[in-house]
C-alpha cells in the first residue's frame, strides 16, 4: 500500500522528515498514527488540518485525523492560517 504525503512548508518537521515523500505501509494507518510514527507530538497533530486527494477524485477534501489512509491517497497536511 502506497501513499504520497506533502507537509506544508511552515510545519516544523522532526529530524529527517522531508516535506514531500511517498510512504509504503504494510497495514492501513490513520493519519494520526502516521504522523505519530513520524515523531510529531499529539499537540502538534491536534493543530494540523488534513486534506486527501484520491486516485479517483482530483478535488481534495478535508478529512479528520482518524481517517484511515488508502492505497493511492495523496495527503496534504497544513496548519490553519488566520489573518485580518
Amino acid at each position: 500500500m502506497k501513499i504520497f504525503v506533502e507537509l506544508m512548508a511552515i510545519i516544523k518537521r522532526p529530524n529527517n522528515v522531508p516535506r514531500t515523500f511517498e510512504r509504503e505501509m504494510d497495514k492501513p494507518l490513520t493519519i494520526k498514527e502516521l504522523l505519530m510514527n513520524l515523531d510529531f507530538t499529539l499537540d502538534e497533530i491536534r493543530m494540523m488540518q488534513c486534506f486527501i486527494t484520491t486516485s479517483t477524485k482530483s478535488k481534495s477534501v478535508r478529512v479528520e485525523r482518524n481517517y484511515t489512509l488508502r492505497n493511492g491517497d495523496n495527503l496534504f497536511v497544513t496548519l490553519p492560517i488566520g489573518g485580518g
